[in-house]
Formats: structure tokens, C-alpha cells, sequence
């Protein structure tokens, strides 16, 4: 026991511990006692040690990414170098080499990548317009046509390409578009000598009947002068013949870049040239039948 006195008062002082004890179960158990013996400041001083120990605030940015030392997990990236938040230098397609260093930083997924990260592609098995020629003609080549003179036994399909022409609305001139198709009726004339060729024109359904005859006569007319003029067909190896508006491809009374043509067939032995060509009207009548002009 120590003691001392103050004034006219007698103070006794003693060492002592105190023992808490938690009596009881049940919810009892599980709450905690007051910690008389904790300092009030106690916590308050560990929090000011806390923040006193906290690195000081450094802004300087080493190699210039934007990213500060500090929050920089790579900080020596090199300068122009893309990154993210954390300083890292970018790698757009995930190919694991960063875009600074990838001379593909877009390459197509799914496929392993080179030194560089360009995508090792195998190279598609497309095959061009020239080898789909090639097996088609190969393929044509092998079929016997059904039509075939004494003197052209063993022709195939490849050399009786006869392709139709079309025309513009209300017209008989030959498009240069459409050259490329007479060269074809007269290469099938010129490789088969014994043959004639049907020139047979049709037109769409609007203006009258009448006048469509005589259009597709005059249509008729046309290819069959081209291939004579440009192509050097004899003429006595063309047949004419017109149909106006009948035999329709596409089945309307509008006007129709489709039934506006000239087909071409083989002419039968006793097909003759059509001189009489039909009276042509000196106007034509557009508008649809079904409008009851």
C-alpha cells in the first residue's frame, strides 16, 4: 500500500487486477464486456499513426504514359505507347503482344500469331471466275448435245450457246451492253456450218397489239443486221420471225425489261425469212391494258 497526503486528506493508493467474468449461456455468451481498460484515445491515435505512415503524394510520371509512378504497374513503357488505367500497355486483340511492338493489333481471332502478331491465316480454297469457266466448260464438254447434223457429230452443249438480247422500253436499237451475246449466236453459226439460226422477237405487254408485232419485228430485224454487219454471219443463215406480246417470260401487262427481247434457237428446215413485216402504227400507246386505254 502506497499513499500520500494532500492538505488535510489521506489518500490511499494500491496495485490491484481486475478478473471480468461472463456468467451465463445462450445469447449471454456471445456479447462482449466493456473494456474499461482501453484508453479512450487509443483508437484515434493508431488512425493518425495510420495516416502518418501513408506514402507521400508523388506526381512524377517516368515514362510519360499518364499513368503516375505510384499507380503504375508498368512504369517503363515505352513513349507513345498506348495504355490503360493501370499503365499498361495496351494488346487490342489479345494475341499477348502489346500494340507498340504488333504489326497486326486488329488480327482476326482464332488464329496463332507470329513474332510480329500477324495472324497466320491459311489461305481460303475460293476458286475465281476463270476456274469456275474452266469446270464448267469441262463439265459441258462431256454432255452430247441432242440436236446434232451429220456433220457435227460429237458437238457438246459448250458450242451451242445461243443467249437472248434485250432491248430498252419502246426501242429496237441493239445496246453495246448486248454485243457480247451476238458474238456468242455467231461463234455457234461459224463452228456449225450446216445450221440456221431463229431470230424470233417479242416485246412487253404495254401499247397495243398492232404496234408490238411491228416492234418486234423491227427488233428481230436488228439483231439479225448486227450479226451480218459486225460479225460477218451470211444472211441466208438467219431466219426471222416476231411474236409481239405473246409468250411473255414474266407474266404482267407492265413494262418489263425481261420480255422485251430476241430469242435464239435453231431454225427447222422449213422455217422461211418473213418478208411481209407487219403495218407499223405511227404512235405508240404506253400505259397498262388493265387501265382500258
Amino acid at each position: 500500500i502506497d499513499g500520500f497526503q494532500y492538505g488535510n486528506r489521506d489518500f490511499i493508493l494500491f496495485t490491484n487486477v481486475r478478473l471480468n467474468f461472463n456468467i451465463g449461456g445462450g445469447a449471454a455468451a456471445d456479447k462482449t464486456l466493456p473494456l474499461w481498460w482501453v484508453g479512450p484515445a487509443e483508437q484515434l491515435n493508431s488512425r493518425v499513426a495510420a495516416l502518418e505512415a501513408r506514402p507521400k503524394f508523388d506526381p512524377t510520371d517516368t515514362d510519360g504514359d499518364g499513368v503516375i509512378d505510384m499507380f503504375d504497374q508498368e512504369p517503363n513503357t515505352p513513349a507513345g505507347a498506348r495504355v490503360d488505367m493501370h499503365g499498361v500497355a495496351l494488346d487490342s486483340d489479345g494475341d499477348g503482344i502489346p500494340d507498340y511492338k504488333d504489326k497486326e493489333p486488329f488480327s482476326p481471332p482464332g488464329y496463332k500469331v507470329d513474332a510480329n502478331g500477324v495472324a497466320i491465316v491459311p489461305k481460303p480454297a475460293y476458286i475465281t471466275e476463270p476456274d469456275v469457266d474452266r469446270i464448267v466448260d469441262a463439265k459441258l464438254a462431256k454432255l452430247k448435245s441432242s440436236w446434232e447434223p451429220a456433220t457435227n457429230k460429237g458437238a457438246s452443249l459448250a458450242d451451242w450457246f445461243l443467249p437472248m438480247i434485250h432491248f430498252d422500253f419502246n426501242s429496237a436499237k441493239i445496246k453495246e451492253s448486248e454485243l457480247g451475246n451476238l458474238s456468242a449466236v455467231a461463234s455457234v453459226l461459224k463452228n456449225n456450218s450446216t445450221i440456221r439460226i431463229l431470230a424470233n422477237g417479242f416485246t412487253d405487254r404495254v401499247s397495243s397489239d398492232s404496234y408490238n408485232q411491228g416492234l418486234s419485228y423491227r427488233r428481230a430485224q436488228a439483231a439479225i443486221d448486227m450479226l451480218v454487219k459486225r460479225f460477218g454471219v451470211d444472211r441466208s443463215r438467219l431466219v426471222l420471225a416476231y411474236e409481239g406480246e405473246n409468250k411473255n417470260l414474266v407474266p404482267t401487262n407492265s413494262a418489263n425489261y425481261m420480255n422485251r427481247r430476241v430469242e435464239f434457237s435453231v431454225a427447222k428446215a422449213n422455217a422461211e425469212v418473213d418478208m411481209n413485216p407487219p403495218v407499223m402504227e405511227h404512235k405508240s400507246h404506253k400505259g397498262n391494258k388493265n387501265a382500258g386505254y
